[in-house]
């Protein structure tokens, strides 16, 4: 007779309990983000705002707050109580992690601001390691940031730091390679990725960052020697990375462009000896190649202004602007060009352009002073300027 009506009482009992442990405050801040994970985001907003109701000093409840107005894009409102959860309990590192979400998203919203937003970062993860002078999380995301700016010697001090407390972690050495890569120190990199290898020979991501690492060593070497002009050295180079990895879109575009050098030379070569048609079709065959190339739209200007192609050598150098606006020379070439076509107003105001660009360059100032010349001389015979 007892037991049946414990039986019967017991639903009763769990709907109480239930429901005194819905009423409390840390009750509230758990179903806030029960909701949260099933994307109720209404519901999940009125459960910390009942738990905040309950006690306004809450830090979980202000974070908790703030990750439903993140996730409401409201990033402004969720700063501030992520800052107020702080202001609640000062150890609590879960609000510091969420303003590092927010400031995130808004260097990636607004690009003009990235640095001052990556600033705020840094400050954040510091925070964080004043709290907790082991949290590898923290130490690699800090790192990540200073990666992201080019900063790569205070990144390889942060995962340094972070490997000092556990130096096994497979991920830290492979994160560690990534910016020797991109600091250029190819040698140092590769070998983070082999001790990484060492330790686990499957990793796809530690392979992967070891090819990308030698493309790009063999891709520094072909800019370097394509900067040298020669051209041929740096296409052995590149051919060299597409061995390792034959799809890498870097190192194609730069055997393209060292083999557009190589045209762009024969096609210099022709035009010194006045074969303007052949020196084009040179330059036509390097654009194939390098179309972002803005002095080969300026050779290929010079050579159709040689064979007297004006309109055609007009279009050349406005490409070659449209790609560099501070180019100078292209600049001076349009003028020289407006002026065999009689439009002498558009030609000083390319000689114009060309000196703000360069102002102290002899070429610039004898093309806009042959400039003014021909307008004095076209004014005084009566004609339009």
């Amino acid at each position: 007779m007892i037991f049946k009506k414990i039986i019967a009482i017991f639903p009763v009992l769990l709907f109480l309990l239930f429901n005194s442990s819905c009423d409390s405050v840390e009750g509230q801040i758990k179903t806030g983000h029960r909701y949260l994970s099933e994307k109720q985001y209404d519901k999940a907003g009125e459960s910390f705002d009942k738990a905040l109701k309950m006690n306004p000093k809450s830090s979980n409840g202000w974070y908790g707050k703030g990750l439903f107005q993140y996730t409401r894009q409201k990033y402004d409102e969720a700063l501030e109580s992520f800052s107020k959860s702080i202001e609640y309990n000062a150890k609590n590192i879960k609000p510091w992690n969420g303003k590092i979400m927010v400031y995130q998203v808004k260097s990636l919203l607004t690009p003009d601001k990235e640095t001052e937003y990556y600033e705020e970062m840094i400050k954040c993860f510091d925070e964080i390691i004043k709290i907790d002078d082991k949290n590898i999380e923290a130490l690699t995301g800090k790192g990540n940031v200073f990666c992201s700016q080019g900063k790569y010697e205070e990144a390889l001090k942060c995962y340094d730091t972070a490997l000092g407390i556990d130096s096994k972690k497979i991920d830290l050495i492979i994160g560690k390679g990534y910016i020797l890569c991109k600091a250029g120190k190819y040698d140092e990199s590769l070998k983070c990725y082999d001790e990484a290898l060492s330790m686990d020979p499957d990793n796809e991501k530690c392979s992967k960052g070891k090819t990308q690492t030698l493309c790009s060593m063999w891709h520094k070497k072909g800019m370097d020697l394509v900067s040298q002009k020669k051209y041929k050295d740096a296409i052995k180079c590149y051919d060299e990375a597409l061995k390792i990895d034959p799809e890498n879109e870097e190192c194609i575009k730069g055997r393209d462009q060292a083999n557009a050098g190589i045209f762009q030379t024969q096609g210099l070569t022709l035009y010194g000896k006045k074969k303007y048609k052949e020196a084009i079709a040179y330059y036509d065959k390097a654009l194939k190649l390098d179309e972002e190339n803005k002095t080969l739209w300026y050779d290929k200007g010079n050579a159709l202004y040689s064979s007297k192609q004006y309109n055609e050598a007009l279009k050349q150098y406005i490409q070659a602007i449209h790609i560099d606006s501070k180019f100078a020379y292209a600049y001076c070439a349009l003028g020289n060009t407006y002026l065999m076509l009689e439009r002498f107003q558009e030609a000083l105001q390319n000689y114009d352009k060309a000196r703000e660009y360069a102002p102290k360059d002899k070429y610039v100032q004898d093309c806009y002073k042959n400039g003014e010349k021909q307008w004095f001389l076209n004014s005084i015979k009566g004609g339009v300027p």
